[in-house]
C-alpha cells in the first residue's frame, strides 16, 4: 500500500516487480523495483502512480541473501541522474528516499520505502508529498552469462534480433533546428534522420538489452528521447520525460550539451551520449552514479551501430507499452 500525503494507493502486481539481476560472484548482482498502483483520486484528479528505482549493487549473488538490503538517496539531484522517480502527474523525483528489502519468502519480497517525492517540478517553490509505502512484489531473477572479454558481441543469442522501434512520431525539422540554435549542438545526419523517421519512441519489447559484454548486468532501454517544443497546452507535445529540450534545460549546466546530447533512458547504471566535435564522436557510456565525476568511455562510432546493438530474442509485443509506460503526449 502506498500513502502519500492523506491518499492511499493499491499494488497493481501484474507487471510489477523486484527484479534481480544475478551475476559472476566477483562482480556481484544488481536489483532494481518498478510498481504500479491502481487508478484513484488524487487532489480531484484520476492518477495511477507509479516508483521507479533504478539498479543497485550488491555484492549478494543469492536471492534469499537480499533479504536486509537497503539503499536511500539524499538530494534531488542525485535522485535524477539515477533516474528514480515517483510518477503522480508525471515522472517526478524523489528529494529523499530510502527503501530496504525487509524479507523474501517463496518468491516475493517485501518492500519498505519512505521519503519526500517532487509531486509538481513546475511550481516555484516545488511542490513536494510525503510518502510511505510497505508491500510484497513479485521477484523476478535475471541470469544473465557475461563472458570477461571487455569488447561488444553480436548475435551472442540464437535467434537475436535488433529491436523495433515504436516510435513518437515525426519530429519537425524546425523543432531540430531550433535545439541547434539554443545549445549549439549540431545533429549526425543519421540521427537526425532518426528523429524525422521516429521521433524517438519505445522498443517494441521490454526484454531488450544492448548486445556487448561490458556491462554486468545487461542494461535494458526505456526509451528514445524525441523532440518537440514544450508546451504544457499541446496535446502533441511530448512530455518532459522524453523531449530532448526538457533533457536540455536539465542538464545542460553539468553536460557539455553543445557537443553532446542524451539519446536514451536505460534501466541500468550506464548512461549513453551521442558526441558530435571535432575531438571525439560517436556513441559513448558513463556510470550515471558518477553524478558530476563522470567519465565517458567510447562504445560505438555511430548512433545507427548503436541502434543495431539494442536487441531481443523476444517477439515483439507493441500493444503493451502505452499500458506499461502511458503515453508519450501531452494529455
Amino acid at each position: 500500500m502506498l500513502k502519500l500525503g492523506k491518499y492511499i494507493f493499491e499494488e497493481e502486481l501484474e507487471n510489477s516487480s523486484l527484479t534481480v539481476y544475478i551475476g559472476a560472484p566477483e562482480k556481484g548482482s544488481e536489483w532494481n523495483i518498478n510498481c504500479f498502483f491502481k487508478k484513484a483520486l488524487y487532489e480531484g484528479e484520476t492518477v495511477c502512480p507509479e516508483i521507479i528505482i533504478n539498479n543497485i549493487h550488491t555484492n549478494q549473488c543469492d536471492i534469499d541473501g537480499l533479504a536486509g538490503e537497503k539503499f536511500a538517496t539524499r538530494g534531488i539531484q542525485e535522485s535524477d541522474d539515477r533516474e528514480d522517480s515517483l510518477y503522480i502527474f508525471e515522472h517526478e523525483p524523489f528529494e529523499k528516499m530510502k527503501v530496504k528489502i525487509a524479507a523474501i519468502d517463496r518468491g516475493q519480497a517485501h518492500i519498505v520505502c519512505e521519503g519526500i517525492a517532487v509531486e509538481d517540478g513546475y511550481a516555484v517553490p516545488v511542490k513536494t508529498v510525503k510518502f510511505e509505502w510497505d508491500c510484497w512484489l513479485p521477484v523476478v531473477v535475471d541470469q544473465c552469462n557475461i563472458s570477461e572479454h571487455d569488447t561488444i558481441v553480436v548475435g551472442e543469442a540464437q535467434n537475436v534480433r535488433a529491436v523495433g522501434i515504436y516510435g513518437f512520431g515525426h519530429a519537425d525539422m524546425e523543432d531540430l533546428t531550433a535545439y541547434e540554435t539554443k545549445s549549439g549542438f549540431h545533429f549526425p545526419e543519421d540521427y537526425r534522420n532518426f528523429l524525422l523517421d521516429y521521433n524517438g519512441g519505445f522498443p517494441d519489447v521490454k526484454d531488450n538489452y544492448i548486445n556487448t559484454d561490458l556491462f554486468n548486468p545487461r542494461q535494458k532501454i526505456l526509451y528514445f528521447y524525441g523532440i518537440t517544443k514544450v508546451d504544457a497546452y499541446d496535446t502533441t507535445a511530448l512530455k518532459p520525460k522524453y523531449n530532448l529540450f526538457s533533457n536540455y534545460a536539465k542538464y545542460h549546466n553539468s553536460f557539455d550539451m553543445k557537443n553532446s546530447i542524451l539519446i536514451v533512458s536505460v534501466y541500468g547504471q550506464y548512461g549513453f551520449c551521442l558526441f558530435a566535435d571535432e575531438e571525439r564522436s560517436g556513441v559513448y557510456y558513463y556510470d550515471s552514479a558518477a553524478g558530476e565525476n563522470r567519465v565517458f568511455h567510447k562504445f560505438c562510432d555511430t548512433f545507427t551501430e548503436f541502434l543495431d546493438l539494442v536487441v531481443t530474442d523476444q517477439p515483439g509485443q507493441v500493444k503493451d507499452l502505452y499500458e506499461s509506460y502511458g503515453s508519450p503526449y501531452m494529455r
